[in-house]
């Protein structure tokens, strides 16, 4: 009897755990299915079913393009995600470069970017949703380089530029007195910082990091911030905003959580995500607490059984099992969990 009873309790605490387990995904799936969309913009998703998206091809790890040619990175996860709560399908649109990009969404031969920071030049012919990420700009240099640099001191000096990133060119504008060379792509733009070909290169943090170690290139540092700071957004065809519209309320349904959950994935800790550490002893010390529980309710259901069985024997009577199933707390908790259960499963 005592094992039998054992085994029903195993019974019970993995069918409560997979209750409430279960109100946890469908509570949430409920939820986003239900976003505050207004008439308009439900009844523009319903006739515009797939989005056509201009990726960055070289932009790690935001986006980028692997070596089996597929877009990943923190970008095209954070739109699949977007895209899963509106109910629409992505389709990329295959582009050579950043500025390729820009100019199908231009042309409308696309109908979104995923890595934007906004600009008043496009702001003519683009529409921005709010942030999800945000991270600021640094100086990198090679490691030969004595002291901490600020951008007022590179008079003369050379940096590498990528031709239609917003912080280039802000810079270029705002600094002539320092010299661009012009390069594809931030893995070319390293390799001349590396080589000495040119003095330095702007790149934020998580980027330079992914392509530093990617590369192994060990001669870089980083000398200095800078007054720029990349908000990355997606950029939608100006003549959309119900889209925009949308998205933004999609973004707000995933939340500051999830959204450092998906940038965690591809960079450390220490740039991303740091609060996951506090989570983590929460969630180990809630662990803890329920075993201890159950072991406790256990011996306190032993406990008990003995007392029975040790009160039936002082007065000379042979333990009978059906007496002690009736007349023990644990059978009558067993029994009320189990009525749970069946309303669980009911629902």
């Amino acid at each position: 009897m005592a094992n039998a009873l054992q085994q029903e309790y195993v019974r019970l605490f993995g069918t409560l755990f997979l209750c409430f387990f279960s109100l946890l995904v469908f509570g949430n799936a409920q939820a986003f299915a239900e976003l505050n969309l207004t008439a308009e913009e439900r009844a523009w998703l319903v006739e515009h079913p797939i989005l056509r998206h201009a990726p960055d091809p070289d932009y790690a790890p935001f986006e980028f393009r692997n070596l089996e040619g597929d877009i990943e990175g923190i970008a095209p996860d954070t739109l699949n995600r977007v895209a899963q709560i509106l109910g629409v399908r992505v389709v990329t649109i295959p582009t050579g470069s950043w500025d390729e990009s820009l100019a199908k969404v231009k042309n409308h031969e696309a109908d979104l970017v995923t890595v934007a920071t906004s600009t008043p030049e496009r702001e003519n012919f683009l529409s921005f949703t709010k942030n999800y990420a945000v991270f600021p700009d640094l100086l990198i240099m090679r490691q030969d380089v004595a002291g901490d640099y600020i951008l007022s001191q590179l008079s003369g000096k050379t940096l590498a530029g990528i031709k239609g990133w917003a912080s280039h060119e802000e810079v270029h504008g705002k600094h002539p007195e320092i010299r661009f060379r012009w390069v594809a792509g931030v893995k070319d733009a390293l390799t001349a910082v590396s080589l000495g070909e040119v003095d330095g290169v702007l790149l934020n943090r998580a980027t330079a990091g992914y392509w530093t170690q990617r590369l192994k290139i060990t001669n870089l540092r980083n000398v200095g911030e800078t007054f720029f700071t990349y908000r990355l957004s997606f950029a939608v065809r100006k003549d959309w905003p119900l889209l925009q519209s949308a998205m933004d309320k999609a973004m707000e349904e995933i939340g500051a959580k999830e959204l450092n959950k998906l940038q965690s994935q591809w960079f450390s800790m220490d740039e991303a995500g740091g609060d996951d550490w506090p989570r983590f002893w929460w969630l180990l010390a809630g662990g803890i607490l329920v075993i201890l529980l159950i072991g406790l309710s256990f011996q306190a259901w032993q406990l008990n059984r003995r007392v029975l069985r040790h009160t039936m024997a002082l007065n000379q009577d042979a333990p009978d099992d059906q007496f002690l199933a009736d007349n023990d707390p644990g059978m009558r908790h067993y029994k009320y969990f189990r009525s749970c259960c069946k309303l669980c499963d009911a629902a």
